[in-house]
Protein backbone atom coordinates (compact mmCIF):
# COMPACT_ATOMS: atom_id res chain seq x y z
CA UNK A 1 0.00 0.00 0.00
CA UNK A 2 1.85 3.20 -1.19
CA UNK A 3 -0.98 5.66 -0.46
CA UNK A 4 -1.59 6.38 3.30
CA UNK A 5 -5.19 7.23 2.76
CA UNK A 6 -5.45 3.72 1.62
CA UNK A 7 -2.85 2.02 4.53
CA UNK A 8 -5.98 3.12 6.97
CA UNK A 9 -8.39 0.56 5.69
CA UNK A 10 -6.07 -2.40 5.58
CA UNK A 11 -5.22 -4.47 9.26
CA UNK A 12 -2.39 -6.62 8.82
CA UNK A 13 -2.59 -10.18 9.92
CA UNK A 14 0.09 -12.76 11.31
CA UNK A 15 -0.85 -15.25 8.72
CA UNK A 16 -0.67 -12.41 6.07
CA UNK A 17 1.56 -13.30 2.84
CA UNK A 18 2.54 -10.99 0.26
CA UNK A 19 1.25 -11.22 -3.20
CA UNK A 20 2.25 -7.89 -5.00
CA UNK A 21 2.06 -7.39 -8.82
CA UNK A 22 5.43 -5.40 -8.10
CA UNK A 23 7.22 -8.65 -6.57
CA UNK A 24 5.98 -10.31 -9.53
CA UNK A 25 6.74 -7.89 -12.27
CA UNK A 26 10.51 -7.40 -10.65
CA UNK A 27 11.27 -10.96 -10.47
CA UNK A 28 9.64 -11.58 -13.62
CA UNK A 29 12.05 -8.55 -15.61
CA UNK A 30 15.08 -9.99 -13.06
CA UNK A 31 14.74 -13.06 -14.85
CA UNK A 32 14.80 -11.91 -18.56
CA UNK A 33 17.72 -10.10 -17.59
CA UNK A 34 19.11 -12.50 -16.02
CA UNK A 35 17.97 -16.14 -16.69
CA UNK A 36 20.98 -17.95 -14.81
CA UNK A 37 19.13 -16.51 -11.49
CA UNK A 38 15.88 -18.16 -12.20
CA UNK A 39 16.66 -21.23 -10.35
CA UNK A 40 17.88 -19.01 -7.26
CA UNK A 41 14.52 -17.48 -7.07
CA UNK A 42 12.99 -20.95 -7.21
CA UNK A 43 14.58 -22.44 -4.60
CA UNK A 44 14.42 -19.31 -2.07
CA UNK A 45 10.54 -18.73 -2.81
CA UNK A 46 9.52 -22.10 -3.56
CA UNK A 47 7.67 -24.26 -1.10
CA UNK A 48 10.45 -25.76 -0.08
CA UNK A 49 13.02 -22.81 0.08
CA UNK A 50 13.99 -20.65 2.54
CA UNK A 51 12.06 -19.35 5.57
CA UNK A 52 11.87 -15.93 7.07
CA UNK A 53 12.71 -16.14 11.04
CA UNK A 54 13.64 -14.26 13.58
CA UNK A 55 16.64 -15.09 15.94
CA UNK A 56 16.98 -12.94 19.82
CA UNK A 57 19.57 -10.99 19.52
CA UNK A 58 20.02 -12.00 23.65
CA UNK A 59 19.74 -15.74 22.81
CA UNK A 60 22.53 -15.66 20.41
CA UNK A 61 24.73 -13.32 21.11
CA UNK A 62 24.23 -11.83 24.62
CA UNK A 63 24.34 -8.17 25.75
CA UNK A 64 27.68 -7.94 24.38
CA UNK A 65 28.55 -4.68 21.74
CA UNK A 66 27.28 -6.11 18.28
CA UNK A 67 27.47 -4.82 14.54
CA UNK A 68 25.13 -5.79 11.67
CA UNK A 69 28.12 -7.17 9.73
CA UNK A 70 29.04 -8.69 13.44
CA UNK A 71 25.80 -10.70 13.15
CA UNK A 72 25.88 -11.75 9.83
CA UNK A 73 28.64 -13.35 10.14
CA UNK A 74 28.01 -15.14 13.16
CA UNK A 75 24.32 -16.14 12.22
CA UNK A 76 26.41 -17.16 8.36
CA UNK A 77 28.41 -19.67 10.61
CA UNK A 78 24.90 -21.23 11.68
CA UNK A 79 23.56 -21.85 8.43
CA UNK A 80 21.33 -18.40 8.11
CA UNK A 81 21.78 -15.42 6.16
CA UNK A 82 20.64 -12.00 8.32
CA UNK A 83 18.91 -9.68 5.94
CA UNK A 84 18.08 -6.93 8.73
CA UNK A 85 16.52 -5.87 12.32
CA UNK A 86 13.35 -6.34 14.28
CA UNK A 87 12.09 -3.80 15.48
CA UNK A 88 13.56 -1.41 13.38
CA UNK A 89 16.14 0.65 15.41
CA UNK A 90 15.40 3.84 13.54
CA UNK A 91 11.70 4.39 14.77
CA UNK A 92 10.20 5.43 17.79
CA UNK A 93 6.11 4.41 18.40
CA UNK A 94 4.35 7.06 16.52
CA UNK A 95 7.00 8.23 14.57
CA UNK A 96 4.63 10.34 11.73
CA UNK A 97 7.71 11.60 9.72
CA UNK A 98 9.33 7.96 9.59
CA UNK A 99 5.87 6.79 8.21
CA UNK A 100 5.54 9.72 5.98
CA UNK A 101 9.05 8.81 4.52
CA UNK A 102 8.35 5.08 4.08
CA UNK A 103 5.28 5.58 2.66
CA UNK A 104 7.05 7.43 0.13
CA UNK A 105 9.39 4.92 -0.73
CA UNK A 106 7.38 2.51 -1.40
CA UNK A 107 6.72 0.47 2.04
CA UNK A 108 3.75 -0.77 3.13
CA UNK A 109 2.58 -0.02 6.86
CA UNK A 110 2.02 -3.03 8.48
CA UNK A 111 1.98 -2.38 12.28
CA UNK A 112 5.21 -4.18 12.85
CA UNK A 113 8.52 -2.85 11.70
CA UNK A 114 11.22 -4.63 10.46
CA UNK A 115 14.63 -2.88 8.71
CA UNK A 116 15.75 -4.84 6.13
CA UNK A 117 19.72 -4.76 4.51
CA UNK A 118 20.90 -2.12 7.05
CA UNK A 119 24.31 -0.67 6.47
CA UNK A 120 26.73 -3.77 8.01
CA UNK A 121 28.16 -1.07 10.31
CA UNK A 122 24.71 -0.25 12.25
CA UNK A 123 24.98 -1.17 15.77
CA UNK A 124 22.36 -4.22 17.04
CA UNK A 125 20.41 -2.47 20.15
CA UNK A 126 20.89 -4.39 23.36
CA UNK A 127 17.11 -3.79 24.27
CA UNK A 128 14.88 -6.33 25.55
CA UNK A 129 13.08 -7.99 22.32
CA UNK A 130 15.71 -7.17 19.20
CA UNK A 131 15.95 -9.97 16.82
CA UNK A 132 17.67 -10.09 13.58
CA UNK A 133 15.41 -11.19 10.69
CA UNK A 134 17.34 -13.98 8.65
CA UNK A 135 16.66 -16.42 5.76
CA UNK A 136 17.17 -19.51 6.58
CA UNK A 137 16.40 -23.01 5.04
CA UNK A 138 12.73 -24.66 5.33
CA UNK A 139 12.85 -27.56 8.08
Amino acid sequence: VRDPRSAAHIAPSPRDCIVSSDVVAMLVAQTLLDPASAPAYGEILGPTGAWIALRSRDAVFGDRALTFADAMSALRQRGDLAIGLFPDPRREPGDAEATRRELEEGAPITGEDAWLNPPRQTAVPARLGTSIVVLTRAR
